[in-house]
């Protein structure tokens, strides 16, 4: 078992992560004071607020790949849920915001069940379910929209989920906030959150101490296609369009977020604290490779390095706490 009913949340919080989120913290505020030598415009707020702008829209997607990575599994699908769910939603502009943002997060509540139930139901691993979705649910988003761009203008509050702002803080980064702040109080004070960590940690374990582990896998899976859906509209609404490929490429962003921000391949171990505290490293980083006159090409690079790097030192420091 992972931890006791009776143990108190610090204590609980201490055991899953606490002295990797203090790690990551420091090198969030060693980061920053670097880049701010380095580049005067750094911690401009106009800057600080672009850089937690953008990387929201990722942290959130991370934020559901953590739920699946504690269950020991991952899920490589998460871009390819945003765009076919974001095209399947645009293909009903015509009926106002809100059918278009219930049949977008719908479609992407749908997409993670299937991906859930493969791997639970056909014992598919889940490494390769999700790399088989990828390619199909890629593939569909194509063939729902043709081939062709969704120009939303109609629909100026679906825009406004991308630029928007409320008392002058842009709503993504108070969408990635509020998602962070449910999930933490979820993990840590609910059966819920307390059964995700004892399915990771051992999943045998749990099973016969009465969780249903099946639906819990399930569930985590269901999460994450869920907030993965919930970034295509303010991706569209930044881009004012919706495109087949809006989601490409970001699962590995978002991946990389997740387990730098602690969270194991193996499942059990890691916080959402750690996640947003990595996310924002990740696009701190990314920005300073923007201001340094970085490619993308390059940026890809370093995303893929980064990701090696993490994984790895991950696995040395559970060989050597093994090993004590």
């Amino acid at each position: 078992m992972v931890g006791s009913e009776n143990e108190s949340p610090w204590e609980r919080l201490k055991q899953i992560g606490f002295g990797t989120n203090a790690m990551l913290l420091s090198i969030l505020i060693g980061l920053f004071i670097v880049a701010g030598f380095l580049s005067s415009g750094f911690l401009k707020w106009e800057n600080l607020f672009n850089i937690a702008r953008i990387i929201s829209l990722t942290g959130i997607m991370a934020a559901g790949i953590t739920f699946v990575m504690l269950v020991g599994e991952i899920d490589l699908s998460v871009g390819a849920i945003m765009s076919l769910s974001a095209v399947v939603g645009g293909r009903f502009v015509h009926l106002g915001v809100i059918p278009v943002l219930l049949i977008t997060i719908g479609t992407g509540l749908v997409l993670g069940f299937i991906n859930g139930i493969g791997v639970v139901k056909g014992k598919v691993p889940s490494l390769i379910m999700t790399l088989a979705t990828l390619t199909i649910y890629s593939g569909l988003a194509n063939i729902v929209c043709g081939g062709k761009a969704v120009y939303p203008y109609q629909l100026p509050v679906y825009l406004w989920l991308g630029n928007g702002h409320i008392f002058g803080v842009p709503f993504p980064i108070i969408l990635f906030g509020a998602i962070t702040l449910i999930s933490i109080l979820v993990l840590n004070y609910t059966e819920f959150g307390k059964w995700i960590y004892y399915t990771g940690a051992n999943r045998t374990a749990s099973r016969l101490s009465g969780g249903r582990t099946d639906r819990v896998i399930i569930t985590t899976f269901l999460i994450s296609g869920v907030l993965a859906s919930m970034v295509g509209p303010m991706i569209s609404g930044q881009m004012n369009r919706i495109w087949s490929t809006q989601g490409a490429g970001y699962e590995l962003a978002a991946i990389s977020i997740a387990v730098l921000g602690g969270a194991s391949l193996t499942g059990g171990k890691g916080t959402m604290t750690g996640t947003f505290i990595a996310a924002l490293i990740f696009g701190g980083l990314m920005n300073i490779l923007n201001l340094s006159g970085v490619g993308t090409y390059l940026q890809d690079v370093v995303k893929g390095g980064l990701l090696v790097f993490v994984v790895g030192m991950m696995y040395l420091r559970e060989d050597r706490m093994k090993a004590v």
